[in-house]
Parts: structure tokens; C-alpha cells; sequence
């Protein structure tokens, strides 16, 4: 038996087992870690929620304190479901915006004595929309308040499952701003100020942003409440209230929009403008680079041959603007020089025409004839009558 193997295999067993053993502590210790972690988050997250929920309490005891101060010691706050109710049914004066409490209201109230104030008001809260109404009566289920459908309309419609309903003293209205939502409101009454203030009568408050429906002649107009005075809340009881109009939404609408039209094509004017500028200036710098290019270029043309050198050709070219220009040439002068005397002389773009000619019809390209002399593209004298026409755009230019 071979020991020393065998030794050597046990050793390496023990040490496998140690360091899964290690391994499996370091895990062990990890988990803990984790658990120790986790709760220490729970418990922090506890902590915050019991200081916010403490804040909370806070700020409500003070709203509370605040709302108690300012309706002379009267303090009523409670969630209600919504419930159908209409004291026009009754034949109640301003019902629009009269609502039913339950009786457990009535007991809260008058032991704070809210009765003696005279009517009581109810700021009513759903969701994000807010408005004021008028107690009529304590009839109302317990833990529901009774809203007429225009208050039904202004809180959210049927939608809304219940209503934050807190006590409030209102202000007496003085002024009232009010704004149409259509136009066709300014154009088919003809006394508007009279068939706004008979609307209000069927009212005891008004809100800022309010929707009042008013009738005239069997038509239904909506109207919001854009502005109130002294506050934006008021009561408009036994009160005379200066109502006036605003532009109707359609009309601020269609003003925006024309606003934003003419912006647009100011906008768009001193936008073509600048560009133009920039275009002239262009040109100018281009037409500055080509001046000077053309001076570099006379420095550079050779002097014509005598009118007496044998064999010499009188090359008479007529350029867009109707000038005529003539060149002396030999026939072994290359017709690139034809072409370089042209962009001296002429109003044209280098490189952009060929030379062509009448009788017979013929065209020489730069690119193509520049290299050839006159002889070999045919130019043979005494005398060639040439004009220049502007080459067709290659496939680049196209591009």
C-alpha cells in the first residue's frame, strides 16, 4: 500500500472540507448581514413614516386651529359620499348650490354655535376641483351629503365616490368677472349684464373657476367665474355684486392662435431675411474672389499676335449680356487660352459654359477641347464668330 499517496489524498480531502466549510460561514455570515441590513431598513423606513404621519397630525391640529380662528370658533371637517339631492324640488330660492347634511352635522355644529352666524357655507373638496355651497337642511343619510346635479357637475360628475366637507365663512361678493365659453354668448343676448345677474340669483356662492349654466330665450350658455372680489371665494346673499365680462375662451383661443400665427411669420420673415443677407454676402465674397481671380488670371495671359502673323485667327465672341469681345490667336495656340480670355473678359462663372458656334452649329467643352489648339477643334480663320452658352449641370451639381 502505497502511504504516502494515500497521505497525500487525505490532506487534500481535509483541506477541500476546510475551505468549504470557511465558505460556507463567510455565506452564513453574508445572509446575516443581509437579514440585519434589511431589518434595520424596515425599521428606519417605520421611523420616517411615524415622523411623517406625526407631521401630518401636526399641520392638520393647525389647519384646524387656523380654520376655527377664522370662522369665529367653528370648526367642521368630514369626508361624506355623494347622495342625489334638489331643493328646487321644494321650491328653494337659489338651489343651485344648497346642499343636505346629516343630522350628526347639525349636532357638531350647533354646539359650536355655527347657527348664529347666520347661513352656514361649505367649502366642498374631490379630487382637484373645489367650489362653495349653502347648508338648506340636516336631512341627509349619515355619512353621505346631499348635492344638487350643478354641484354634482362642478365637483366631477358621477364619477366621484365622496367629498371633503369643511365648514367656511364666505365674504360678500362685490364683483364678479365672468367669461363665456363660446362667442355666440356676446352676439345673441342683448342684455347680458341684466341675464348675468338674473343667473346669479338662482346661486349663494361663487368660486373662482366655477361653470354657470345661463338661459336666455331656451338657449343654454356656459359661463365660468374668472375673477371674484374681495376674495375668490364669495356669497352673493343679500349682496350687490358688479358683474362684468370677459373675452370668451373661444375668442382668447382664436387671438392666441393669430398671435402665435403672425409670430410664426414674423419669425419666418426675418428668418428669409437673414438668409438673404447671408446669400448677398456670399455672392459679394464670391464675386470679390472671382475679381481677383480674374485679375491673377490677366497677369498671366500671353500678348496677342500681330493682325499681320501668318495664318492668324480674329476670334469674336459674343457673351450673355450682349457685349462682343475678340481675341487674336494663332492656329497652334491651345483653345484653353480662348477659354482663360473669355473668364477675363466676361460676366461668367469660370467653368461653367462652353463656346459654340452658329454656322456650323458646333460646341467646344473646356474639359474636353481646352488641351487641343485651334487647328485640331476646327478653328481654322480668318475669322470665327463664337458665343458662349452655359454648360449643361453634371451629375454632382445635380446631387
Amino acid at each position: 500500500m502505497n502511504f504516502s499517496k494515500y497521505s497525500s489524498k487525505l490532506e487534500k480531502q481535509q483541506k477541500e472540507r476546510s475551505e468549504k466549510h470557511k465558505r460556507d460561514l463567510e455565506r452564513e455570515k453574508r445572509e446575516q448581514e443581509r437579514v440585519k441590513q434589511n431589518l434595520a431598513r424596515i425599521e428606519e423606513e417605520k421611523r420616517i413614516e411615524r415622523l411623517r404621519a406625526k407631521e401630518q397630525e401636526e399641520e392638520a391640529i393647525l389647519r384646524a386651529e387656523a380654520d376655527r380662528e377664522k370662522n369665529k370658533g367653528v370648526y367642521f371637517l368630514a369626508t361624506l359620499r355623494p347622495a342625489s339631492f334638489n331643493g328646487a324640488d321644494k321650491g328653494v330660492i337659489r338651489a343651485a348650490d344648497k346642499i343636505s347634511l346629516p343630522a350628526s352635522a347639525r349636532v357638531q355644529l350647533s354646539a359650536q354655535g355655527a347657527e348664529e352666524h347666520g347661513l352656514m357655507f361649505m367649502e366642498l373638496v374631490a379630487g382637484s376641483r373645489r367650489t362653495h355651497a349653502a347648508v338648506l337642511e340636516f336631512t341627509a343619510q349619515e355619512g353621505t351629503v346631499g348635492l344638487p346635479p350643478t354641484l354634482v357637475q362642478r365637483l366631477g360628475g358621477d364619477e366621484i365616490d365622496s367629498v371633503q366637507v369643511k365648514y367656511t365663512q364666505l365674504q360678500k361678493g362685490t364683483y364678479a368677472k365672468l367669461q363665456p365659453i363660446g362667442h355666440e354668448f356676446q352676439k345673441h343676448i342683448v342684455n347680458i349684464k341684466e341675464t348675468l345677474e338674473a343667473s346669479l340669483m338662482l346661486h349663494s356662492a361663487l368660486t373662482v373657476g366655477d361653470p354657470l349654466m345661463v338661459t336666455h330665450d331656451g338657449q343654454t350658455y356656459e359661463v365660468r367665474v374668472k375673477e371674484l372680489h374681495p376674495e375668490t371665494q364669495v356669497s352673493v346673499i343679500e349682496t350687490d355684486v358688479e358683474v362684468d365680462l370677459a373675452t370668451s375662451v373661444e375668442a382668447e383661443e382664436y387671438q392666441r392662435a393669430a398671435a402665435e400665427e403672425e409670430r410664426r411669420r414674423v419669425e419666418e420673415a426675418e428668418r428669409a431675411l437673414q438668409l438673404a443677407r447671408e446669400a448677398e454676402v456670399a455672392a459679394a465674397a464670391r464675386a470679390a474672389d472671382v475679381a481677383r481671380w480674374r485679375q491673377q488670371k490677366a497677369a498671366t495671359l500671353p500678348a496677342e499676335p500681330p493682325q499681320e502673323a501668318p495664318g492668324v485667327v480674329s476670334c469674336a465672341v459674343r457673351l450673355p449680356e450682349g457685349r462682343r469681345v475678340v481675341r487674336r490667336m494663332l492656329p497652334g495656340d491651345l483653345l484653353q487660352l480662348l477659354f482663360d480670355f473669355i473668364d477675363v473678359a466676361g460676366s461668367e462663372e469660370p467653368n461653367s459654359y462652353n463656346i459654340a458656334s452658329s454656322y456650323p452649329r458646333r460646341v467646344w467643352e473646356l474639359a474636353r477641347d481646352g488641351p487641343k489648339t485651334l487647328e485640331q477643334v476646327g478653328m481654322k480663320g480668318p475669322q470665327e464668330a463664337l458665343f458662349i452658352e452655359r454648360a449643361p449641370p453634371t451629375i454632382e451639381e445635380d446631387s
